[in-house]
């Protein structure tokens, strides 16, 4: 799956995630870089929901929930850092 452009679904989202230190460009980054993705589901509207495991240029590892929109977009319902369990399963693959 290729994502070309992301955005926050909500305003109340993109607080959430900037709270976390993390930006747009560092979603955006991690979506450059190939992450592990994986559906999970659905949405509480009906659309697939994916998960992404990925490493900005500055090598943190992020964890990503986004739904797809159009061919290469995304909307972007969640972000934070890995756990570390998470980031030793993301090295390892």
């Amino acid at each position: 799956m290729k994502i070309k452009r992301v955005y926050f679904a909500t305003e109340e989202i993109e607080d959430k995630i900037e709270r976390r230190d993390i930006s747009l460009n560092d979603i955006c980054d991690v979506f450059r870089r190939r992450p592990v993705i994986h559906v999970d589901g659905r949405d509480r509207f009906g659309n697939k929901k994916y998960f992404a495991w990925g490493q900005t240029r500055e090598g943190r590892h992020l964890f990503i929930v986004f739904v797809p929109e159009r061919p290469a977009d995304a909307r972007i319902i969640s972000a934070r850092n890995m756990t570390p369990r998470e980031k030793k399963r993301h090295i390892r693959s």
